[in-house]
């Protein structure tokens, strides 16, 4: 069943690379020489663009319900999850989002050797420090005092499932004063797609000696540089044809190919990213959805990290104590529920503790 979910995939993802490539409306609005038909004001608050942050929080949310739906399966005997395989399909477009931001939001770095250093030195004093605290305190749990592992989790992200996003990312941005330039260039981005296309038909290319590598992933980061002007400055193309004709095509050859799809969707993951950011972004009066939206967003880092140990802990305890008689649908929907508040609400708290013990320690 396993083997046939990934042929499926497979097989899903080269024909949507061959429709695309082979229809030019298609492949000219995926890769845009230029933006000229709309400027829209992409509003900023304290420093970020309220818009990212949005797209970031429903990103976030995405990722909840994915891992909501695999410990789902893991915890409770399911006869029938192809409801599940559904949600998780449909949600695919959530690791991309974050990749693709990435690209945008980081700032070009000059090559001298003094801006390299600069620019990772922010980016780890950034993101590693909490990501290395609960590796080793998931680690303690599961192992022990055990230094050599604690180690093989930091370069692996094996402690949690998601955390192999953490080294990729670490990777993305290694590589990024050296191809940020080049990322600018449509050729290099469609030798991008290609790349990261045919190393996703390979899963041999996957991991290195356990770690596993950004290179299947760089398409979206390299998209996201090389729209950068266009989606800072809302002068994405307001034409939505390409993008609902991509996302309905993703999904009729999911009803004819259905399984488990992963995170390598490089042409839903895309459309659904243009149709969220052309909604967002149109004339309009935020409301309390999107202010939601955007504090989720905001501190998705901090969720992203925490959720997975989290709700392990919650399945564990629901998984001996459910009404066995309960329909599974329901049960599904209301630990979904509380996933997400739970997810949320542990993320908030980290975030908190992190900053207030920083304060302590820099004395301020």
């Amino acid at each position: 069943m396993i083997a046939e979910s990934i042929l499926h995939e497979f097989i899903h993802l080269v024909i949507m690379t061959l429709l695309v490539f082979c229809i030019p409306f298609l492949i000219r609005s995926f890769v845009p020489v230029k933006a000229t038909r709309e400027l829209v004001e992409v509003k900023k608050s304290k420093g970020r663009y309220v818009v990212f942050d949005i797209l970031r929080g429903i990103a976030i949310l995405g990722v909840i319900l994915i891992h909501v739906g695999y410990l789902y399966t893991k915890f409770f005997h399911i006869n029938n999850t192809s409801y599940i395989e559904l949600i998780d399909a449909t949600l695919r477009f959530s690791l991309p989002v974050f990749f693709i931001t990435s690209g945008v939001l980081l700032k070009p770095v000059k090559r001298t050797i003094t801006s390299y250093v600069v620019f990772l030195w922010g980016r780890v004093k950034k993101l590693l420090p909490l990501y290395i605290l609960l590796t080793a305190l998931l680690t303690y749990v599961a192992h022990g005092f055990a230094v050599r592992t604690f180690l093989q989790n930091i370069v692996t992200g094996e402690v949690s499932v998601p955390y192999y996003f953490m080294v990729i990312l670490i990777q993305l941005y290694l590589l990024y004063p050296f191809i940020e330039q080049l990322s600018h260039k449509r050729t290099f981005v469609y030798g991008t797609l290609i790349f990261s296309v045919v190393l996703q038909l390979m899963p041999v290319t996957w991991h290195l000696f356990g770690v596993p590598l950004a290179f299947r992933f760089m398409f979206f980061f390299v998209w996201g540089i090389y729209m950068r002007e266009q989606l800072l400055k809302g002068m994405l193309s307001r034409t939505l044809v390409q993008w609902f004709f991509i996302v309905v095509f993703f999904f009729a050859l999911y009803a004819a190919l259905p399984g488990q799809y992963y995170n390598m969707r490089p042409f839903y993951g895309v459309a659904v990213f243009s149709l969220l950011y052309l909604f967002f972004t149109r004339p309009h009066t935020g409301c309390l959805l999107e202010r939601c939206l955007e504090k989720i967003g905001a501190m998705s880092y901090w969720i992203y990290l925490v959720h997975f140990p989290v709700m392990q802990v919650l399945f564990s305890a629901v998984a001996f104590q459910v009404d066995t008689d309960m329909s599974a649908v329901v049960l599904y929907a209301l630990i979904t529920i509380v996933s997400l508040l739970v997810s949320i609400l542990s993320g908030w708290l980290v975030k908190i503790a992190y900053v207030s013990a920083q304060a302590v320690l820099l004395g301020k």
